[in-house]
């Protein structure tokens, strides 16, 4: 498993705009965003604006180092990550997209094959997150399909991660009626499949009883 870093000025351009775009479902989830110096999430900017905002921060040697930083760590990772998705038969590309930023979260997918991953984050840590996110990737059609509510999807990315890294991997604080989804991953995995239509059918009877209730 490959991957094929990129960072540039335009791509961080479309990164900010895209995440001001969304910060108001940021923070209805309870996620922290990063943006350049001057840029508030509830204003609208010019692309022009988002672009100088952008070239000021913008040092391309230090993006260079961390992309080699990252690729020497990913070696590593992705080799007993890409492993056990082999030994689990879950399907996967051979190379996957990845963007560095440093704005928005964390990181994120992109289908097919497109990652973008915070150079805010140590290394180490976002190798794993490029393992989170191609999980996603992986899953992508099966969640749309059915529908799942973002935090069951995150909880069935996360099992699967520790099912992968043990408690080397950091879960997520999971809300709400998500970690009620645990013994469906249980009896399911390695079919991913099999464990989001089980979801399916969990989230249906849970509206219902939300709706009765």
């Amino acid at each position: 498993m490959k991957l094929a870093i990129s960072s540039s000025i335009r791509e961080e351009t479309d990164r900010v705009t895209g995440t001001l775009k969304k910060s108001e479902w940021y923070a209805k989830n309870g996620y922290r965003i990063r943006l350049p110096a001057g840029l508030d999430p509830g204003r609208r900017y010019r692309k022009t604006d988002i672009e100088r905002a952008v070239r000021k921060e913008f040092h391309k040697l230090e993006r260079d180092a961390y992309a080699m930083r990252l690729r020497k760590r990913f070696a590593v990772v992705g080799k007993r990550f890409q492993a056990a998705l082999d030994r689990h038969s879950i399907p996967h590309l051979k190379t996957y997209r990845v963007r560095l930023t440093g704005y928005g979260v964390g990181g994120s997918y992109h289908p097919p094959d497109r990652i973008v991953v915070n150079i805010a984050r140590p290394v180490g840590r976002a190798a794993k997150t490029v393992c989170h996110e191609i999980i996603h990737l992986i899953i992508h059609r099966q969640i749309e399909r059915h529908k799942i509510p973002h935090w069951d999807k995150e909880r069935i990315v996360d099992l699967t991660m520790r099912k992968i890294f043990g408690r080397a991997y950091h879960v997520q604080d999971i809300r709400g009626y998500s970690k009620s989804i645990d013994p469906a991953f249980k009896k399911y995995f390695p079919d991913l499949k099999a464990v989001i239509t089980s979801v399916t059918r969990m989230t249906d009877n849970r509206d219902v009883l939300l709706r009765d209730g």
